[in-house]
């Protein structure tokens, strides 16, 4: 059921995004052409119309339906909401493995990690093997895999191709009209990274899940499958690196969120040049967080031998 619900929101989330592409007054498409952009079945796209018009975005009769609002930010569900079983699989792995206590040479074992997270064998080879493609993890002939580890060559592989897909997706973005519902995620998301900066306590990851949301919307926005599927399990990875130091992290992650305003400030003004002279900053500003991170974790280790 949880599954099925994840996959009703996500599809949801994409019917809003052709409905902002829209004018109020213009008639909604059929059902099964709906259906066969969103790879939906009949049943299911029935439903999200009927969401549709629960939430006053359409009215109508079958074939007569209109569009009647255009929809906003807060139409849209979350996105951890939206997030399929194999994605909540990565997350619980990651943060237990590379998150947690674990350390390099650690042997990973299919079977325990199936019977940890209630899954299937098969489900969680399939997520081994795709993650083992970044080189994080090693495969063994016993089924057990070997724990490699983040390395600070690893970190700048991930963030020089962050840079590079960013880039390509701020171009995308000022080409977007203006009615886009992804110019009210945006001023939305402005708002509560200012918000963030203003606060005495933060939440633990709070600036991360911001900065992944960011950078995600961005990815979507691209319409670049490539970039898209990169960004889902890099998000991940970079997401459950080593913390140290929280006084030192609080300090970072505003910096990191005060660059972020600006990038956001200077993609709305359409200021090419200055959003992708953010962009360098935010990366950079990564670059140095994730390099400092590791280097306390290694220190570390080696203090406990």
């Amino acid at each position: 059921m949880a599954r099925s619900r994840s996959v009703f929101k996500n599809s949801y989330n994409r019917l809003l995004d052709i409905l902002a592409e829209k004018a109020v007054g213009d008639p909604l498409r059929s059902l099964t052409e709906l259906g066969s952009d969103l790879h939906v079945s009949g049943s299911t796209i029935a439903q999200l119309v009927r969401q549709l018009e629960k939430c006053g975005l359409v009215a109508g009769q079958r074939r007569w339906r209109v569009i009647v609002r255009l929809p906003n930010a807060s139409d849209y569900y979350p996105m951890g909401e939206t997030r399929s079983a194999t994605q909540h699989l990565e997350e619980q792995f990651l943060r237990s493995i590379i998150g947690g206590d674990a350390k390099e040479g650690d042997v990973i074992n299919e079977l325990q990690i199936a019977r940890r997270f209630n899954t299937s064998t098969s489900s969680v080879r399939e997520f081994l093997i795709r993650f083992s493609r970044f080189g994080l993890i090693e495969k063994r002939p016993n089924r057990s895999w070997i724990l490699r580890g983040i390395t600070t060559e690893f970190i700048d592989e991930v963030l020089t191709l962050r840079e590079a897909f960013a880039g390509i997706a701020v171009r995308r973005l000022l080409l977007l009209p203006t009615a886009d519902s992804v110019w009210a995620h945006l001023a939305e998301l402005r708002i509560r990274l200012l918000a963030f900066i203003d606060k005495v306590e933060v939440g633990d990851r709070e600036f991360q899940d911001l900065e992944n949301e960011t950078y995600g919307l961005m990815a979507r926005a691209s319409t670049n499958r490539f970039i898209v599927e990169f960004t889902e399990l890099s998000l991940s990875i970079v997401y459950y690196n080593y913390r140290v130091d929280r006084a030192w992290e609080i300090s970072e992650n505003k910096a990191g969120a005060r660059i972020l305003v600006e990038m956001i400030e200077a993609i709305v003004l359409k200021d090419m040049q200055k959003s992708q002279e953010l962009i360098k900053q935010w990366i950079e500003r990564a670059r140095y967080s994730y390099r400092y991170t590791l280097s306390s974790r290694a220190h570390t280790t080696h203090g406990d031998r």
